[in-house]
Protein backbone atom coordinates (compact mmCIF):
# COMPACT_ATOMS: atom_id res chain seq x y z
CA UNK A 1 0.00 0.00 0.00
CA UNK A 2 1.57 3.38 -1.04
CA UNK A 3 0.73 6.25 1.65
CA UNK A 4 1.48 10.11 1.07
CA UNK A 5 4.84 11.39 1.82
CA UNK A 6 6.03 14.71 -0.02
CA UNK A 7 7.48 18.14 0.87
CA UNK A 8 6.00 20.11 3.80
CA UNK A 9 5.92 23.64 4.62
CA UNK A 10 7.05 24.83 8.32
CA UNK A 11 4.01 23.54 10.36
CA UNK A 12 4.00 19.84 9.18
CA UNK A 13 1.69 19.80 6.46
CA UNK A 14 2.13 18.71 2.69
CA UNK A 15 3.02 21.56 0.24
CA UNK A 16 0.39 21.34 -2.32
CA UNK A 17 2.85 23.38 -4.81
CA UNK A 18 5.38 21.05 -4.80
CA UNK A 19 5.86 17.95 -6.28
CA UNK A 20 4.14 14.87 -3.68
CA UNK A 21 5.52 11.47 -4.34
CA UNK A 22 4.01 8.24 -2.86
CA UNK A 23 6.60 5.47 -0.56
CA UNK A 24 5.58 2.36 0.79
CA UNK A 25 4.96 2.13 4.75
CA UNK A 26 5.13 6.16 5.30
CA UNK A 27 1.58 7.43 6.82
CA UNK A 28 1.63 11.21 6.21
CA UNK A 29 4.98 11.29 7.97
CA UNK A 30 5.40 14.59 9.99
CA UNK A 31 1.75 15.86 8.68
CA UNK A 32 -0.15 15.49 12.16
CA UNK A 33 -0.92 18.15 14.30
CA UNK A 34 -3.63 19.64 16.56
CA UNK A 35 -5.99 19.49 13.84
CA UNK A 36 -4.89 16.12 11.70
CA UNK A 37 -4.85 14.00 14.98
CA UNK A 38 -4.25 10.20 15.35
CA UNK A 39 -4.10 8.59 18.36
CA UNK A 40 -3.26 5.02 19.57
CA UNK A 41 -5.64 2.39 19.88
CA UNK A 42 -6.50 -0.13 23.02
CA UNK A 43 -8.27 -3.59 23.21
CA UNK A 44 -10.61 -4.74 25.35
CA UNK A 45 -12.01 -8.28 25.13
CA UNK A 46 -13.66 -10.43 27.61
CA UNK A 47 -10.17 -13.09 28.35
CA UNK A 48 -8.14 -9.79 28.73
CA UNK A 49 -7.03 -8.36 31.67
CA UNK A 50 -6.05 -4.90 33.71
CA UNK A 51 -2.51 -5.92 34.11
CA UNK A 52 -2.01 -6.01 30.44
CA UNK A 53 -0.82 -2.81 28.41
CA UNK A 54 -4.03 -2.87 25.99
CA UNK A 55 -2.42 -2.46 22.90
CA UNK A 56 -2.23 -5.54 20.81
CA UNK A 57 -5.19 -8.49 20.38
CA UNK A 58 -2.92 -10.50 22.35
CA UNK A 59 -2.95 -8.08 25.22
CA UNK A 60 -6.31 -6.87 25.80
CA UNK A 61 -7.90 -5.40 28.62
CA UNK A 62 -10.86 -6.67 30.35
CA UNK A 63 -12.84 -3.10 31.46
CA UNK A 64 -13.82 -0.45 29.23
CA UNK A 65 -12.90 1.81 32.84
CA UNK A 66 -9.08 0.30 32.39
CA UNK A 67 -8.85 0.95 28.55
CA UNK A 68 -10.60 4.70 29.42
CA UNK A 69 -8.38 5.56 31.97
CA UNK A 70 -5.42 5.49 29.68
CA UNK A 71 -6.91 7.00 26.90
CA UNK A 72 -5.71 10.25 25.46
CA UNK A 73 -7.23 12.55 22.61
CA UNK A 74 -7.92 10.95 19.75
CA UNK A 75 -7.25 7.46 20.76
CA UNK A 76 -9.79 4.40 19.62
CA UNK A 77 -11.06 2.03 22.31
CA UNK A 78 -12.24 -1.51 19.89
CA UNK A 79 -13.94 -3.79 21.52
CA UNK A 80 -13.77 -7.75 19.94
CA UNK A 81 -16.55 -10.34 20.42
CA UNK A 82 -16.06 -12.76 22.81
CA UNK A 83 -13.82 -15.51 23.07
CA UNK A 84 -16.53 -18.20 24.46
CA UNK A 85 -19.29 -18.94 22.32
CA UNK A 86 -21.47 -19.93 24.49
CA UNK A 87 -21.36 -16.03 26.34
CA UNK A 88 -24.02 -14.70 23.70
CA UNK A 89 -23.34 -11.39 26.07
CA UNK A 90 -19.91 -10.20 26.78
CA UNK A 91 -20.10 -7.82 29.56
CA UNK A 92 -17.07 -5.45 29.26
CA UNK A 93 -18.14 -3.85 32.10
CA UNK A 94 -19.06 -6.64 34.16
CA UNK A 95 -21.34 -6.94 37.31
CA UNK A 96 -18.74 -7.52 39.85
CA UNK A 97 -17.15 -4.43 38.31
CA UNK A 98 -20.15 -2.25 39.22
CA UNK A 99 -17.51 0.37 41.00
CA UNK A 100 -16.42 1.63 38.20
CA UNK A 101 -19.87 3.23 37.54
CA UNK A 102 -19.75 5.96 35.55
CA UNK A 103 -17.21 5.89 33.33
CA UNK A 104 -16.39 9.49 33.10
CA UNK A 105 -14.66 10.41 29.18
CA UNK A 106 -13.28 13.81 30.50
CA UNK A 107 -12.57 17.16 28.44
CA UNK A 108 -9.08 16.11 27.89
CA UNK A 109 -9.74 13.01 26.08
CA UNK A 110 -11.39 15.28 22.92
CA UNK A 111 -11.77 12.93 19.95
CA UNK A 112 -11.65 9.77 21.68
CA UNK A 113 -13.48 6.90 20.05
CA UNK A 114 -15.08 3.19 21.58
CA UNK A 115 -16.41 1.39 18.48
CA UNK A 116 -17.25 -2.41 18.31
CA UNK A 117 -18.31 -4.73 15.78
CA UNK A 118 -21.99 -4.95 16.14
CA UNK A 119 -24.98 -2.97 14.29
CA UNK A 120 -28.03 -0.83 15.37
CA UNK A 121 -30.28 -4.39 15.80
CA UNK A 122 -27.48 -6.71 17.32
CA UNK A 123 -26.94 -7.60 20.99
CA UNK A 124 -24.80 -10.04 22.71
CA UNK A 125 -20.96 -9.91 22.20
CA UNK A 126 -19.84 -7.52 22.90
CA UNK A 127 -22.20 -5.15 25.52
CA UNK A 128 -22.00 -3.16 28.31
CA UNK A 129 -23.92 -4.39 31.08
CA UNK A 130 -24.91 -2.44 34.26
CA UNK A 131 -26.86 -2.65 37.16
CA UNK A 132 -26.03 0.66 39.05
CA UNK A 133 -28.79 2.89 39.37
CA UNK A 134 -28.65 7.01 39.59
CA UNK A 135 -26.53 7.48 36.55
CA UNK A 136 -25.58 6.67 33.22
CA UNK A 137 -23.01 3.72 32.27
CA UNK A 138 -20.55 6.36 30.46
CA UNK A 139 -20.76 9.99 30.80
CA UNK A 140 -19.35 12.19 28.21
CA UNK A 141 -17.59 15.59 28.67
CA UNK A 142 -15.42 15.50 25.95
CA UNK A 143 -15.63 17.18 22.08
CA UNK A 144 -16.12 15.37 19.19
CA UNK A 145 -16.48 11.53 20.86
CA UNK A 146 -17.50 8.94 18.81
CA UNK A 147 -19.38 5.68 20.04
CA UNK A 148 -20.62 3.04 17.91
CA UNK A 149 -21.18 -0.71 17.26
CA UNK A 150 -21.76 -1.77 21.02
CA UNK A 151 -24.96 -2.87 23.19
CA UNK A 152 -26.05 -1.87 26.32
CA UNK A 153 -27.78 -3.73 28.72
CA UNK A 154 -29.59 -1.39 31.14
CA UNK A 155 -30.98 -3.13 34.23
CA UNK A 156 -31.45 -0.38 36.46
CA UNK A 157 -33.00 2.75 36.91
CA UNK A 158 -30.64 4.16 34.50
CA UNK A 159 -28.89 4.89 31.46
CA UNK A 160 -26.45 4.11 28.75
CA UNK A 161 -25.13 7.04 27.67
CA UNK A 162 -25.24 10.98 28.89
CA UNK A 163 -23.37 12.96 26.13
CA UNK A 164 -22.98 16.63 28.32
CA UNK A 165 -23.03 15.51 31.72
CA UNK A 166 -21.42 18.21 33.37
CA UNK A 167 -20.53 21.13 31.14
CA UNK A 168 -21.75 21.83 27.35
CA UNK A 169 -20.09 19.62 24.29
CA UNK A 170 -19.59 19.49 20.47
CA UNK A 171 -20.21 17.50 17.96
CA UNK A 172 -21.21 14.14 19.86
CA UNK A 173 -21.35 11.21 17.54
CA UNK A 174 -23.40 7.95 18.34
CA UNK A 175 -24.09 5.12 15.50
CA UNK A 176 -24.98 1.12 15.29
CA UNK A 177 -25.90 0.50 19.23
CA UNK A 178 -28.73 -1.10 21.08
CA UNK A 179 -30.00 0.14 23.97
CA UNK A 180 -32.54 -2.01 25.85
CA UNK A 181 -33.54 -0.96 29.19
CA UNK A 182 -35.02 -4.33 30.58
CA UNK A 183 -37.97 -2.32 31.60
CA UNK A 184 -35.78 -1.24 34.28
CA UNK A 185 -34.24 2.09 32.06
CA UNK A 186 -34.66 5.73 32.47
CA UNK A 187 -33.14 6.05 29.14
CA UNK A 188 -31.24 5.23 26.69
CA UNK A 189 -29.02 7.97 25.99
CA UNK A 190 -28.83 11.56 26.50
CA UNK A 191 -27.43 14.04 24.39
CA UNK A 192 -27.77 17.33 26.19
CA UNK A 193 -29.11 17.49 29.45
CA UNK A 194 -31.98 19.66 31.26
CA UNK A 195 -34.29 19.68 34.37
CA UNK A 196 -36.80 18.08 31.95
CA UNK A 197 -34.42 15.10 31.05
CA UNK A 198 -35.71 12.95 33.47
CA UNK A 199 -32.09 11.50 34.83
CA UNK A 200 -28.58 13.95 34.11
CA UNK A 201 -26.48 16.53 34.74
CA UNK A 202 -28.99 18.61 36.63
CA UNK A 203 -29.75 15.68 38.93
CA UNK A 204 -26.23 15.75 40.42
CA UNK A 205 -25.76 19.16 40.64
CA UNK A 206 -24.63 20.98 37.36
CA UNK A 207 -26.43 23.56 35.82
CA UNK A 208 -30.19 23.07 34.21
CA UNK A 209 -29.15 23.31 30.60
CA UNK A 210 -26.07 21.40 28.88
CA UNK A 211 -25.98 21.81 25.56
CA UNK A 212 -24.03 19.47 22.81
CA UNK A 213 -24.35 21.42 19.57
CA UNK A 214 -23.31 19.47 16.20
CA UNK A 215 -24.47 15.94 17.76
CA UNK A 216 -25.45 13.09 14.99
CA UNK A 217 -27.40 10.15 16.11
CA UNK A 218 -27.89 7.68 13.58
CA UNK A 219 -29.17 3.55 13.06
CA UNK A 220 -29.45 2.91 16.90
CA UNK A 221 -31.79 1.03 18.45
CA UNK A 222 -33.60 1.36 21.86
CA UNK A 223 -36.01 -1.02 22.97
CA UNK A 224 -37.75 -1.59 26.55
CA UNK A 225 -36.69 1.77 28.26
CA UNK A 226 -39.26 3.43 30.79
CA UNK A 227 -38.41 7.15 29.41
CA UNK A 228 -37.36 8.41 26.55
CA UNK A 229 -35.21 6.31 24.52
CA UNK A 230 -33.20 9.52 23.23
CA UNK A 231 -33.02 12.71 25.26
CA UNK A 232 -32.04 15.59 22.57
CA UNK A 233 -31.45 19.04 23.70
CA UNK A 234 -28.90 19.75 20.78
CA UNK A 235 -29.17 22.37 17.77
CA UNK A 236 -27.03 23.70 15.42
CA UNK A 237 -27.68 21.04 12.53
CA UNK A 238 -27.65 18.35 15.14
CA UNK A 239 -29.55 15.20 13.93
CA UNK A 240 -31.03 12.16 14.76
CA UNK A 241 -31.89 9.67 11.67
CA UNK A 242 -32.54 6.21 10.51
CA UNK A 243 -33.27 4.55 14.39
CA UNK A 244 -35.35 2.35 15.46
CA UNK A 245 -37.70 3.01 18.71
CA UNK A 246 -39.61 0.65 20.33
CA UNK A 247 -41.62 2.60 22.70
CA UNK A 248 -42.87 1.16 25.93
CA UNK A 249 -46.28 2.05 27.42
CA UNK A 250 -45.93 5.76 29.21
CA UNK A 251 -42.65 6.46 27.48
CA UNK A 252 -41.27 7.74 24.71
CA UNK A 253 -39.18 7.19 21.25
CA UNK A 254 -37.61 10.93 21.20
CA UNK A 255 -37.96 13.44 23.90
CA UNK A 256 -36.88 17.13 21.94
CA UNK A 257 -36.32 19.66 23.94
CA UNK A 258 -36.59 23.56 22.83
CA UNK A 259 -36.44 26.67 24.81
CA UNK A 260 -37.33 28.29 21.80
CA UNK A 261 -34.07 30.30 20.17
CA UNK A 262 -30.95 28.99 21.32
CA UNK A 263 -31.03 25.88 19.51
CA UNK A 264 -31.82 26.18 16.07
CA UNK A 265 -31.67 23.71 13.32
CA UNK A 266 -32.14 20.66 14.25
CA UNK A 267 -33.65 17.60 12.37
CA UNK A 268 -35.42 14.22 13.05
CA UNK A 269 -35.51 12.16 10.10
CA UNK A 270 -36.49 8.76 8.53
CA UNK A 271 -36.45 7.17 12.45
CA UNK A 272 -39.05 4.21 12.99
CA UNK A 273 -41.58 4.15 15.77
CA UNK A 274 -43.70 1.30 16.96
CA UNK A 275 -46.14 1.87 20.04
CA UNK A 276 -46.11 -0.73 22.95
CA UNK A 277 -49.26 0.63 24.06
CA UNK A 278 -51.47 3.03 21.10
CA UNK A 279 -53.04 5.08 23.97
CA UNK A 280 -49.79 6.24 26.38
CA UNK A 281 -46.46 5.85 24.22
CA UNK A 282 -45.02 8.58 22.51
CA UNK A 283 -43.18 8.50 19.43
CA UNK A 284 -41.92 12.16 19.57
CA UNK A 285 -42.23 14.32 22.58
CA UNK A 286 -41.02 18.19 21.89
CA UNK A 287 -41.39 20.08 24.90
CA UNK A 288 -41.66 23.74 24.64
CA UNK A 289 -42.06 25.64 21.26
CA UNK A 290 -39.84 25.48 18.85
CA UNK A 291 -39.35 29.00 16.84
CA UNK A 292 -40.17 28.98 13.07
CA UNK A 293 -37.80 26.61 11.04
CA UNK A 294 -35.92 25.72 14.42
CA UNK A 295 -36.80 22.00 13.94
CA UNK A 296 -37.48 19.89 11.06
CA UNK A 297 -38.91 16.10 11.26
CA UNK A 298 -39.40 14.40 7.75
CA UNK A 299 -39.74 10.83 6.60
CA UNK A 300 -41.00 9.38 10.17
CA UNK A 301 -42.76 6.39 10.19
CA UNK A 302 -44.92 5.56 13.29
CA UNK A 303 -46.87 1.83 13.66
CA UNK A 304 -49.57 1.59 16.39
CA UNK A 305 -49.95 4.69 17.95
CA UNK A 306 -53.63 5.86 18.59
CA UNK A 307 -53.19 9.20 17.31
CA UNK A 308 -51.63 11.57 15.22
CA UNK A 309 -50.41 13.79 18.29
CA UNK A 310 -49.11 10.35 19.82
CA UNK A 311 -46.64 10.42 17.12
CA UNK A 312 -45.39 13.81 17.49
CA UNK A 313 -46.37 16.70 19.07
CA UNK A 314 -46.49 20.49 18.08
CA UNK A 315 -45.84 19.60 14.31
CA UNK A 316 -47.11 23.11 12.96
CA UNK A 317 -44.53 24.45 10.54
CA UNK A 318 -42.21 21.49 12.25
CA UNK A 319 -42.71 18.73 9.54
CA UNK A 320 -42.26 17.28 6.59
CA UNK A 321 -44.07 13.96 5.65
CA UNK A 322 -44.36 11.95 8.28
CA UNK A 323 -46.71 8.71 8.62
CA UNK A 324 -49.03 7.51 11.15
CA UNK A 325 -49.52 3.46 10.22
CA UNK A 326 -49.23 4.72 6.39
CA UNK A 327 -51.35 7.42 6.30
CA UNK A 328 -49.65 11.07 6.18
CA UNK A 329 -49.87 12.53 9.27
CA UNK A 330 -51.81 15.92 10.12
CA UNK A 331 -49.77 19.07 10.40
CA UNK A 332 -51.62 20.67 12.99
CA UNK A 333 -52.64 19.81 16.32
Amino acid sequence: MAYLKGPRTSDGYINVNEPVNFQKGVLFENTLSAENPIGDTHFVRNNGNDGNNGISVDNCFKTLAKAVSVAAAWDRIIFLPATDSSAYMVEAVQGTDDANIPITISAAQQGLKILGPLNMTQWGSPSLHTHVAGTALILVDANQVEIGGIAFHIQAASGGIEFGSSTNIWRPYLHDCYFGGNGNALFGAIVGNTTGSGLGGYHRGYPNTIDAPCALVERCTFMHINGPGLFFNAGYGSTVKDCVFAVSASASGIQYYTDGTSRPFAFILNNKFTAVSNSTSTGIVVTNTPSTGYLMADGNSFVGFGSDDLCMEKRTGLVGLNYNTGVLLTTTT
